[in-house]
């Protein structure tokens, strides 16, 4: 009898055994532009049990819907298959969001808290994430957590 992925009946035991970063990738802001961001460490990383290796990368332009005026919001970064970084947005004020597209592997989860001035919002791959009101955290990830309170986000 073969034991592969694919003999796992239930989808999410297959992505959540077949899809895992293998070493702490070092996610922060970029070290010259802060609306971009970097993996400062190389890391390996699988999709369907193939693994791939991705290479530290500064300046990293990774774009996400617009996050509201007063919010704090968790954006679950992934790469695909060929390396390119990606984010899944959480909705305003709610938790770590689920990662449904089976072609991504979670590598850690960025939070923005965004105590701006009350019409100000955020929008990942645009706005300046060190201006005055706007604080980051970085959380490496080997597979996603449960909530942000199992990692101390």
């Amino acid at each position: 009898m073969s034991k592969t992925l694919g003999d796992l009946s239930h989808a999410v035991l297959r992505y959540l055994f077949g899809n895992r970063c293998s070493q702490a990738a070092g996610l922060a802001l970029a070290t010259v532009s802060k609306v971009k961001l970097q993996i400062v460490n190389a890391i390996s990383f699988s999709i369907a049990g193939v693994l791939y290796l991705k290479a530290a990368t500064n300046e990293i332009v990774v774009a996400a819907a617009v996050q509201a005026a007063n919010s704090t919001c968790y954006y679950v970064l992934c790469l695909n298959s060929a390396g390119t970084l990606s984010a899944v947005k959480g909705t305003d004020g709610g938790d770590i969001p689920a990662v449904t597209d089976e072609t991504l592997c979670p590598i850690g989860v960025l939070k923005i808290v965004n105590a701006q001035a009350a019409s100000a919002t955020v929008t990942l791959g645009t706005t300046d994430l060190t201006t005055a009101g706007i604080t980051t955290s970085f959380k490496d990830l080997a597979a996603l957590p449960l909530t942000a309170a199992d990692i101390g986000l």
